[in-house]
């Protein structure tokens, strides 16, 4: 698995106006076919700067809803991984 990072800076745009620009972004990157990898899977984590945080902080806060977000995925997941014969631990 290839996990590449990007992140895209839209200033002055709403919540809600880049809460639409990633789903259609998302949507035409998991519709592509790359020639080296074929159809990839795209997770994205939208956060509004707010004033007093630093640049840190902001990577931070997105990295964490990333991480949740995967955590989740693997844990819906997990019989379909548990069928495969692969080790899978889940605690509280």
């Amino acid at each position: 698995m290839i996990n590449v990072a990007v992140i895209k800076v839209l200033p002055n745009t709403m919540l809600g106006n880049a809460k639409e620009y990633a789903q259609r972004l998302k949507k035409k990157g998991e519709e592509y076919s790359f020639e080296t990898v074929g159809k990839v899977t795209i997770s994205m984590g939208i956060v509004e700067i707010e004033p007093v945080e630093n640049i840190n902080e902001i990577f931070k806060r997105v990295d964490d809803l990333l991480y949740t977000r995967l955590l989740a995925k693997l844990i819906l997941r997990a019989p379909q991984i548990h069928d495969q014969n692969l080790p899978i631990h889940i605690s509280n």
